[in-house]
């Protein structure tokens, strides 16, 4: 039908003795476009869970850019880095199927490749995919699998790799509609029956698998190729509803540090407008709450220590590796092997890997309210970073490689 709605369909009957007629109405509807629900601020790298409001017995779509990423009403999305839109669409959730013979032991038979276009014969009583069916090969190999319909017309082709041996394959072809088809090969080293068929083969509602295109008056006695089918009924899909994740840059952390033997002084150098900061010394001493603390070591020693800022909607971390029990800076550079320079600076930037590098390194900047400005591999010992389109203000840089995450903060004048 063209429009929802309720339809009277009248079947008329004639032959000689005279016409009887019998109505039925019969409605037809769409689904409506689900509902949706959920937080759609995200904090930049965080997730959020979505939520789609359907009829009872239905399930949701998810897609983006045209690509399916979930199925479900109850959506964990990825991390959300920049703004992405969702659609979504509810459907029947229609069970997947199998009809045919579950094997090959049912009769004689043997692989096939002879060049004839062996065929197992159906009707449809409704629109359904052909997920996969199960072959038992010799060799393996790709082979064709075609749908034709009642006159061998071609209708759709898949070309399949197919392991030697007994396995399943997908074959994902779509029966358009109700009516009568054939599935066929040319026989490309397939097994098939040449004796002890049994059809029909019913799937109540769906489908009849009724005889071969076996020559020779043969057709009820072999079976060709498929086993096994998965089938799903085609579902009714409704409209499409939008979600749009904008992100949320927030705060960013980052901290310097500077000892006197055990004594360190701390620095925050967060960027995004922090309210709160909580420090973890690494040495088992309770966190602080303080901006800017300095802390008492009891021991020299390496200590991890894990700076967390929030402004109340979103965090951030970081963690630097500090050795205590000297006296003067403690050099990031000395222990994440890489400095930045110069710095003020205006049109360049320059990036140094002071010591090779383990794994995939990259190259965040980010300006001061947080906002990501640059991302990039660092693959050279020096890389040079064009900033003269950098408005003037300080930016956080930031190296992340396999041991962990460096931050410098460098000035851009203008």
């Amino acid at each position: 039908y063209a429009l929802p709605g309720t339809y009277t369909v009248t079947l008329t009957v004639t032959n000689t003795v005279g016409t009887d007629e019998f109505s039925l109405e019969v409605a037809y509807a769409t689904l409506p476009a689900p509902a949706l629900s959920g937080n759609t601020t995200v904090c930049e790298g965080g997730s959020t869970t979505l939520t789609a409001d359907v009829e009872a017995g239905n399930t949701a779509v998810w897609s983006t850019g045209g690509v399916v990423v979930y199925t479900g009403v109850t959506f964990p999305t990825p991390a959300v880095t920049a703004p992405v839109t969702y659609s979504v669409q509810q459907l029947e959730d229609k069970p997947i199927l199998n009809a045919g013979p579950p094997n090959n032991t049912f009769g004689g038979g043997g692989n096939h490749n002879t060049g004839f276009d062996g065929q197992v014969l159906f009707e449809a009583y409704a629109p359904f995919k052909i997920i996969s069916v199960f072959v038992y090969a010799q060799g393996a190999g790709d082979r064709t699998i075609r749908l034709l319909d009642n006159a061998g017309e071609e209708l759709a082709s898949t070309t399949v790799f197919v392991p030697a041996g007994p396995s399943r394959i997908a074959i994902n072809i779509n029966v358009p509609a109700a009516g009568n088809f054939r599935l066929a090969n040319t026989s490309q080293n397939l097994y098939r029956n040449n004796a002890g068929a049994n059809y029909p083969y019913n799937l109540d509602g769906l489908l009849s698998i009724y005889s071969s295109n076996a020559t020779g008056g043969n057709e009820l006695n072999y079976y060709y190729y498929f086993y096994d089918w998965e089938v799903q009924e085609s579902t009714c899909v409704s409209e499409v509803a939008e979600v749009a994740l904008n992100t949320s840059p927030g705060p960013i952390a980052g901290f310097s540090a500077e000892s006197d033997n055990l004594g360190v002084n701390f620095t925050d150098n967060s960027t995004g407008g922090p309210s709160t900061w909580s420090w973890d010394f690494g040495d088992g001493s309770p966190t602080v709450s303080e901006q800017n603390p300095t802390h008492n070591y009891a021991a020299a020693g390496t200590y991890m220590v894990e700076l967390t800022v929030s402004n109340g909607a979103c965090s951030s971390t970081y963690r630097q590796e500090l050795t205590v029990g000297t006296t003067g800076t403690i050099d990031p550079d000395g222990l994440h092997g890489w400095k930045v320079f110069p710095n003020p600076a205006s049109d360049a930037v320059n990036i140094e890997l002071l010591k090779p590098m383990t794994g995939s390194t990259g190259l965040e900047v980010r300006d001061a309210a947080g906002r990501l400005v640059l991302s990039q591999p660092l693959h050279l010992q020096r890389t040079n970073i064009n900033t003269a389109a950098f408005a003037a203000g300080v930016y956080q840089f930031r190296v992340t490689g396999e041991a962990g995450t460096s931050v410098r903060l460098v000035t851009i004048i203008r």
